[in-house]
């Protein structure tokens, strides 16, 4: 009997230990950085508390110079390029599994190299160069049109350029499918599908089915029409979404084209898509190059964060509770001369991806919603507040069921006390600055 109940003993806490979830995950781009950028970066990336790293296409591709270049494939069976060869890629991998780090590779199921890999002739397309496809394996040559036509967006070719390959096709999903297995056999447990709005969900749903575990998989839609991630919301239950939506409302309220109070939803806090689904972002590669360069990425002012909002900006995103939030950091010859303001470790990530870990999964609850300043409870130990405009210091701010005691900010140490009649005394508050106050289990008055 004593055996016996030492083993139900046992049994009972190696099955808690199991079942204990993983942090949340916080997910960092690191645009086109090399293998060896990236190896050499794991020790402060894991420090810093992020969990996913989003590498650039790593498929044999079109090598221009260009950072596009990438998503211009040529050969899915190779990985090579700027980036490194396949031994890289595997001893990277093998490097972040074991400081328990996820890679998430970008890849590029969509389509395939323009010219000079195709000739298109009289409207039609006559040739491929590539040694793995054929003419019949891409959707005649018809440039997009209307993007509201939902069939002309998933079946013809983007930019009017880029063959678009036929993903309802056993033959293509095959070499789709062996090239995601591959990555895998590398030592890969996430990935990125460029141009996602692209592929019919469908088709994307039949090729990751194919995978015995898909891992971290999130798609591009850059749209801020919930209309259009509808049909991968209900179609691909298990992947998510950049959150176009929620980066688009959040960036006309730190513009001032909107009121804070409009992040709110009903009564409630929350991202635009399911949070499930959502990876809330401020910018990614496309965004960041199509500011600066018309004729590259995704050149739209509506998604703009105005200057000096960065720090806003991102605790909104760890201050929600819920999603997978994104941060974009740009390749280390553009990060030199800029410095770190703009690096993995500018200040205030660490401190936000913190915030985030220990109020992930608490309920919110609006404090305040006004036109320049937003404030919600995580639980009752965690609050936040957005502050557009600057006001001084002696506000007096109701928290409704928080505890009582001393909480600081993790952003500038700030503390404040909760009282017994349910309020604070506020400090201070700058202007386009975010704060995340967290309860002092040990702090006395």
């Amino acid at each position: 009997m004593k055996v016996f109940f030492l083993l139900a003993i046992w049994g009972q806490l190696s099955l808690a230990e199991e079942v204990t979830p993983p942090p949340p995950p916080v997910m960092v781009q690191l645009f086109d950085w090399t293998f060896a950028e990236i190896g050499q970066a794991l020790p402060a990336l894991q420090e810093q508390g992020y969990s996913h790293i989003h590498v650039s296409p790593v498929q044999k591709s079109v090598e221009n110079g260009k950072w596009w270049g990438k998503y211009q494939p040529l050969d899915y069976r190779v990985i090579e390029g700027p980036l490194g060869a396949r031994e890289e890629l595997v001893e990277l991998a093998r490097k972040a599994t074991d400081r328990e780090l996820t890679l998430v590779v970008d890849v590029v199921p969509n389509h395939m190299a323009g010219s000079p890999y195709v000739s298109v002739r009289r409207g039609r397309l006559r040739e491929v160069r590539f040694a793995d496809f054929s003419v019949e394996d891409f959707h005649p040559y018809a440039p997009i049109r209307d993007w509201s036509n939902v069939r002309q967006v998933r079946n013809r070719w983007l930019f009017g350029a880029l063959p678009d390959l036929r993903t309802e096709s056993e033959g293509v999903r095959a070499k789709l499918v062996a090239h995601l297995k591959d990555l895998q056999s590398c030592g890969v447990r996430g990935f990125r599908v460029d141009s996602a709005r692209h592929i019919p969900p469908a088709d994307l749903r039949a090729i990751l089915g194919q995978l015995e575990e898909p891992g971290f998989v999130v798609g591009e839609i850059a749209d801020h029409s919930l209309e259009t991630f509808e049909p991968y919301l209900e179609g691909l239950p298990e992947m998510r979404f950049f959150d176009f939506p929620h980066l688009l409302r959040l960036a006309e309220c730190l513009r001032g084209e909107r009121a804070m109070s409009d992040l709110i939803e009903g009564k409630t806090l929350s991202l635009q898509l399911p949070p499930r689904a959502s990876v809330s972002l401020l910018r990614n590669h496309d965004l960041d190059r199509g500011e600066a360069n018309r004729t590259e990425g995704i050149d739209d002012p509506r998604y703009r964060i105005p200057d000096g909002a960065w720090q806003i900006g991102y605790a909104a995103l760890f201050g929600m509770g819920e999603g997978v939030p994104y941060v974009f950091v740009d390749d280390p010859k553009v990060l030199k001369p800029v410095g770190r303001e703009h690096g993995y470790d500018r200040p205030g990530l660490k401190e936000g991806i913190s915030f985030f870990r220990a109020t992930y999964g608490l309920q919110t609850r609006v404090l305040s919603a006004q036109k320049d300043a937003l404030a919600w409870s995580l639980g009752d130990s965690a609050f936040m507040i957005l502050q557009r405009e600057a006001v001084a210091e002696g506000s007096v701010m109701p928290v409704g069921s928080l505890r009582t005691g001393r909480y600081r900010d993790v952003y500038t140490g700030v503390e404040i006390t909760v009282t017994e009649s349910c309020e604070v005394i506020l400090p201070a508050l700058g202007q386009l600055q975010g704060y995340g106050f967290l309860l002092q289990e040990n702090a006395t008055d």
